[in-house]
């Protein structure tokens, strides 16, 4: 498969993180906190009666209560009551206090990502250039700040190539009807 395949996507999983679109992004983020949260939940509810005030059974309750663990909230009104509880609040805090700091991370590199705002001519040149066909155009910066360095390479420059040689065979023999 080429490079664009849909599991080169996954090799990558920051700049996944960094190029998908700000709602993908905001879903991605909704979707993975609802899990955590639920499968620390799971976790509190396997292990029974395991947190104060918590209505024993109450699958609803240990969530909420995985949401002000993960959060760092911690309202009192539940806490943990065994040692077992301890634990599953001890690993539920670091991964808490680890995601916040990778997805403030991500959101901060995804703000300060600079983004080009190029404007291109709307006429376009062919001529020699070093003897061989060229094509030629303008570009502009539209923000007020300075490009310090700017590197151009076309995809896929076979249709570009074919381009130039027919327009410079008719250009040669003075055959207009391309342009």
């Amino acid at each position: 498969m080429g490079m664009g395949a849909w599991h080169s996507y996954w090799r990558d999983p920051y700049h996944l993180l960094l190029t998908i679109p700000w709602t993908a992004f905001l879903i991605l983020i909704c979707v993975f906190y609802v899990t955590i949260n639920a499968l620390f939940a799971l976790a509190y509810w396997l292990g029974g009666d395991c947190i104060a005030n918590a209505r024993p059974g109450s699958f609803l309750d240990v969530f909420f209560f995985s949401v002000q663990t993960l959060a760092s909230i911690g309202y009192g009104a539940m806490y943990p009551k065994t040692t077992y509880a301890n634990i599953i609040v001890t690993i539920e805090a670091m991964i808490g206090l680890v995601g916040i700091a990778v997805m403030t991370g991500l959101a901060f590199a995804r703000f300060s990502r600079p983004t080009a705002r190029v404007m291109f001519s709307r006429v376009a040149v062919i001529t020699s250039h070093d003897a061989k066909p060229t094509l030629m155009f303008r570009t502009a910066n539209q923000r007020r700040n300075t490009i310090s360095i700017y590197n151009y390479r076309a995809p896929d420059a076979v249709w570009l190539k074919n381009l130039l040689s027919m327009c410079c065979a008719n250009l040669a023999g003075l055959n207009s009807g391309f342009f």
